[in-house]
């Protein structure tokens, strides 16, 4: 009798998590006669605190989001509905509950929400576990079968790679958990047959194995006593049900057929908030949307669509939604949003990475931050730090610069840099401060790093090590021009040199017969020397530049 119980208990658990039932609404919310009270807001990736914030000044309730939920970004564009319609949409498409707090309400993710969430991490991690060692096994000659395209795929990119076969069959049970949610994981050469540590004339001393589940690609990278290489390769996205509706079906034919007026600000590059804004002022119809700059601002529509039902199948062709309708409004919720969510980072946090008042750039401090981000994370940084800086690269070229500055830290496989990162925040000061920092060889952690370090000089089996570094501060002046070419097109170029000052500089640079249309700046460049050893051996040393760009005035001179 018990067991059948506790059989009961886990079916209905199951169900629960496999089926998401509504939003929690608090009782007493369709009677609140506040909440009928029109509401207009037009957010294109805004957290939800501050969405919150705007209804609170339309319908003067108090409202709040708890602290876990509260940086999440959503598109919200919805003109005079009932405040409770929307708070009804933002529930339903973050499966998010409403809350009654003091005179108002709070948005907030449930227990049970909570752990549907950790459970869509765990099955699609044994999913996709499964798929992989299924590959192995046919490849090996165990087991045929499978003709789909991501079979294939699968396929062709184990066939290929007979290092990455050899690691992957070394992973442990921990190190699979690890990898397909989005951590690097290092391999020794040691566990690999010695046959496969051998590629031409090197020798393999240190395999890192990242997979991308957003990206569904894995990428191998091979450490060797005369540098590094690595492969890469992108598996697709997830398969689509032939069967599944199209989200353009939910529209009526009028607002299917409406005109799209908007302009985006590249043609080229019509990013999701634009696109969605443009789908409600088509339509009339309301959107709500989940949005996560990191991993969705890269994924853009090459041009704007024409009509509405256009744009709703072009947005679907980005695979990135599941669109339901619940009355005037479209809620656009995020396929995979756990890896969203797990990638994303504060907006307030690169803000403050970002910008110093008036300068634009990195700082020492800065980069160990970026490197205590999760894999997955500084991936999607790198990502959408490139975009960025491609976007402002005309309008903006010292915040283009920067972005171009943090894209490279977020993708730097610095082993020092990581090691630095993973100290505890005393110690990390001391480095700052330019004084050696003992680290431990047996916290799991450290000697990871010490492993990437040491991939070109083993380090012996002992106990400690040691990180030091020495900081010197310059100032530089530069100047990137933007050039038109023969051909039309138009080219960027940036020179950046030592000078006593702005003036010294610009002569110089004039003397050259520059041409174009300068944007002159001010560069204060950290100069970091990092040091990493074991007694008293140096194991690893490199060089890091960050620098803080500050516009200087032009002061009457132009150039040719």
């Amino acid at each position: 009798m018990r067991s059948r119980i506790v059989r009961y208990a886990f079916i209905l658990l199951h169900l629960t998590l496999v089926f998401p039932v509504m939003a929690q609404q608090p009782p007493g919310l369709g009677s609140d006669s506040r909440l009928q009270r029109p509401v207009t807001i037009e957010r294109g990736g805004t957290s939800l605190r501050d969405i919150l914030q705007d209804l609170s000044r339309q319908t003067a309730v108090p409202f709040r989001v708890s602290t876990g939920v509260s940086s999440w970004r959503a598109c919200v564009f919805v003109r005079k509905l009932p405040a409770a319609q929307v708070m009804s949409a933002l529930a339903s498409t973050f499966d998010l509950s409403w809350r009654t707090s003091g005179e108002g309400y709070e948005l907030y993710q449930s227990s049970e929400q909570k752990s549907r969430q950790e459970y869509e991490i765990r099955q699609t991690v044994t999913r996709r576990k499964a798929e992989i060692q299924d590959a192995l096994r046919r490849l090996a000659g165990r087991r045929s079968g499978g003709d789909g395209e991501g079979d294939y795929r699968m396929r062709s990119m184990l066939q290929n790679d007979p290092q990455l076969v050899a690691v992957l069959w070394a992973l442990t049970e921990d190190e699979w958990q690890r990898v397909l949610r989005g951590t690097a994981v290092l391999v020794g050469a040691e566990r690999v047959p010695p046959r496969v540590r051998r590629e031409g004339n090197r020798i393999t001393t240190l395999f890192v194995l990242y997979y991308d589940p957003l990206g569904n690609g894995w990428k191998l990278t091979r450490y060797q006593p005369s540098g590094l290489s690595s492969s890469s390769y992108g598996l697709g996205g997830e398969e689509v049900s032939a069967r599944e509706r199209k989200p353009s079906d939910l529209l009526t034919s009028s607002e299917a057929s409406a005109r799209i007026t908007d302009k985006p600000r590249n043609p080229q590059q019509v990013i999701i908030p634009e696109a969605l804004l443009a789908l409600a002022n088509a339509t009339g119809t309301g959107v709500v949307a989940e949005y996560y700059p990191l991993t969705m601002l890269p994924r853009v529509l090459t041009y704007m669509p024409t009509s509405a039902k256009a744009l709703l199948d072009a947005l679907d062709t980005l695979r990135l939604y599941t669109v339901k309708r619940k009355g005037g409004v479209l809620q656009f919720s995020a396929r995979q949003r756990v890896w969203h969510r797990l990638a994303d980072i504060p907006r307030e946090t690169i803000a403050r990475w970002m910008s110093d008042q008036n300068r634009f750039g990195l700082t020492f401090a800065t980069a160990l931050e970026i490197w205590g981000l999760t894999d997955l994370q500084r991936d999607a940084l790198g990502e959408w730090a490139s975009f960025m800086s491609v976007r402002y690269q005309y309008d903006a070229p010292l915040r283009s610069m920067y972005y171009n500055n943090i894209a490279e830290i977020a993708r730097m496989r610095d082993a020092l840099l990581m090691a630095a990162a993973r100290l505890p925040a005393t110690a990390r000061q001391n480095l700052l401060a330019g004084k050696p920092v003992i680290v431990s060889l047996r916290n799991p952690a450290t000697r990871e790093a010490f492993l990437y370090a040491s991939a070109q000089l083993p380090v012996t089996d002992v106990g400690e090590a040691w990180i030091q570094a020495v900081r010197e501060q310059r100032v530089r002046y530069g100047v990137r021009l933007i050039t038109s070419t023969p051909e039309g097109g138009i080219q960027l170029n940036t020179v950046m040199q030592d000078a006593r000052t702005p003036e010294e500089f610009r002569e110089r640079v004039m003397a050259e017969g520059i041409m174009g249309t300068p944007y002159w700046f001010r560069a204060e460049v950290e100069v970091v020397r990092l040091h990493g050893g074991v007694g008293g051996q140096v194991v690893r040393s490199r060089q890091l530049d960050f620098s803080r760009y500050t516009p200087v005035p032009e002061q009457g001179s132009r150039a040719r």
